[in-house]
């Protein structure tokens, strides 16, 4: 199933949303409790972590009202036990793939490569959003508001996962696209 232009355009922006911050996050420097932000790199990880709430608030909304494309409950299926059972049964089918050293085809709505997808996105947005709550918790003077600076740990540990997420999407990506799989191909395409 060919991915419409709207969902192309905010899964790049997405993409390079979180490459940023988390290519950022490596060379920032929190502000010191009492004091206010000097880092240039961490004033711009604040303004495209705010950018990222709102294409990832974009990214939600547009995965509610578009129509013939991968379904909500196909990236969250774990409320629903014939989705369960589809990703079981898939997941079988691909492991099984993998036993005979094949990679599995690059179906879109497959359940497995779609609930990692929705896994990929919830991390996205609850590392976005607490970035907003640990943003909206830094007072004038550098100092964190209980909340927030709970919130920091959850950040910076979906931050961690978000790492892992990346590098092994990205490594999946290039698999299948070596495998004759045009998946990077139809995702980057900016035509129809």
């Amino acid at each position: 199933m060919q991915k419409t232009r709207i969902t192309r355009i905010l899964h790049g922006l997405v993409m390079v949303a979180i490459l940023t911050q988390l290519v950022l996050s490596t060379v920032m420097e929190m502000p010191k409790p009492g004091r206010a932000s000097e880092d240039f790199v961490f004033e711009v990880h604040e303004v495209v972590g705010l950018a990222s709430v709102a294409i990832l608030a974009l990214f939600w909304l547009w995965i509610l009202v578009r129509r013939g494309e991968t379904e909500l409950g196909t990236l969250v299926p774990w409320f629903s036990s014939r989705r369960r059972q589809d990703l079981i049964a898939d997941g079988a089918a691909q492991w099984a793939s993998v036993r005979r050293l094949r990679v599995p085809e690059a179906a879109d709505d497959a359940p497995l490569p779609s609930a990692v997808h929705g896994l990929g996105l919830l991390a996205a947005t609850g590392m976005a959003c607490s970035g907003l709550i640990v943003y909206l918790g830094l007072g004038p003077t550098g100092e964190l508001s209980t909340m927030a600076d709970l919130t920091l740990d959850a950040h910076e540990f979906l931050a961690n996962l978000m790492w892992a997420f990346v590098i092994g999407h990205g490594a999946m990506a290039i698999l299948h696209h070596h495998s004759g799989h045009p998946v990077l191909v139809h995702m980057f395409s900016l035509r129809t």
